[in-house]
């Protein structure tokens, strides 16, 4: 049996221990305090930064501190001039989204460097885009109401980027796929615009990237690249780009005025489909007599496909072999409500009205059932 010296050295040895150990603890516990009050303190830091860049911009972004006299309010309205799907519409559109992305290569300037998005900069750098074109007769700016949501859209976008970092003309590249095609089956610059920003609303971006993407889309410029009167630079571009399709499905598709020469000379002008990318297609029939003004003539063998008249009134269809030779004319089968199917093996194939004072028509065109 212990006495009672012994029972105290046990006790006086067990507290010991306990105060070690809680000394420890509480010395992790100091430290970790030290660590949240730094970075508290880093964060009370930060805030005070941001919010003195903030307050920089706001102070900018008064639309008017340059005018010198009322600003006029209009709203600009789309053009519902008609455009044709063709290849020319094509390049048109990649050379509108080129300019559209050259304001928003400024743009991002702009952010990054924290110049403010003030009237005389954003003006600025929509004029350098619009002399960066080189169009002699030069294209429209934006309306003052255009530049004030511009404006006030930066606004948002700076203060959500400050911490996510992204770029205008990265996000823009990652949708512009969906932005060309959409412009491409866009016959007025009222509908282009309308696709542009149905592409910008579901490429699922922040509401603020969203709002500076649907803000740069000028409708002065979308106006000037639908007007095939304007001439735009569009050698950079490449009509194969736009609306690919794929031939083994069954696709709708809308006529387009086409030129025909016969040995080089002018000879006729009528409607014509005018296939579009993801079909092989050119300028020339296999004769060597006859050439067009787009690319009508579709190469392959079309055995079975079928050809339905969908609107419109009277069209041919007409294939060759690889010399040249006429195989068929299709045209009288085709002013009725039924599918007309191909009834040889072809290396061509040409879809047209017939005769040429015929009105523009659409078709729907099917590769042989399964």
């Amino acid at each position: 049996m212990t006495n009672l010296s012994d029972k105290f050295d046990t006790l006086e040895t067990q507290l010991a221990t306990q105060y070690a150990a809680l000394a420890t603890a509480l010395a992790g516990i100091a430290d970790s305090q030290t660590l949240i009050l730094s970075a508290l303190d880093t964060l009370n830091n930060n805030g005070a930064v941001n919010t003195r860049y903030l307050l920089a911009q706001l102070s900018q972004l008064d639309p008017c501190r340059d005018c010198e006299t009322p600003p006029d309010l209009t709203l600009p309205v789309p053009g519902e001039v008609p455009a044709e799907v063709t290849d020319e519409h094509c390049l048109r559109m990649q050379a509108l989204l080129g300019i559209i992305r050259s304001l928003l290569v400024k743009l991002d300037v702009i952010s990054n460097f924290g110049l403010g998005f003030n009237l005389s900069n954003t003006t600025a750098a929509i004029n350098e885009v619009i002399a960066g074109t080189g169009y002699p007769s030069g294209m429209p700016g934006p309306s003052y109401v255009e530049i004030s949501t511009l404006i006030g859209s930066a606004l948002a976008y700076i203060a959500s980027n400050l911490i996510r970092g992204d770029d205008l003309t990265d996000l823009f590249d990652a949708n512009y796929t969906a932005l060309l095609n959409g412009l491409y089956f866009a016959t007025t610059a009222s509908a282009g615009l309308e696709a542009y920003n149905a592409a910008i609303e579901a490429s699922g971006l922040p509401a603020d990237e969203r709002g500076m993407l649907e803000a740069v889309a000028i409708v002065g410029w979308f106006n000037w690249a639908f007007d095939v009167s304007n001439t735009m630079d569009t050698s950079a571009y490449d009509a194969d780009l736009c609306g690919a399709v794929d031939p083994a499905e069954c696709h709708t598709l809308s006529s387009a005025p086409d030129n025909v020469y016969d040995s080089g000379s002018f000879s006729v002008t009528r409607e014509a489909i005018n296939w579009p990318a993801g079909y092989s297609r050119q300028t020339a029939q296999l004769d060597g007599r006859y050439t067009h003004s787009n690319r009508v003539v579709l190469l392959g063998d079309f055995y079975h496909y079928t050809v339905l008249k969908v609107t419109g009134t009277s069209i041919r269809v007409f294939g060759e072999d690889s010399g040249g030779t006429v195989l068929f004319s299709g045209q009288p089968h085709l002013d009725y409500p039924a599918a007309y199917t191909i009834p040889n093996h072809t290396a061509c194939l040409v879809i047209d009205c017939y005769p040429e004072t015929a009105s523009a028509f659409s078709i729907e065109f099917c590769p042989p059932a399964s």
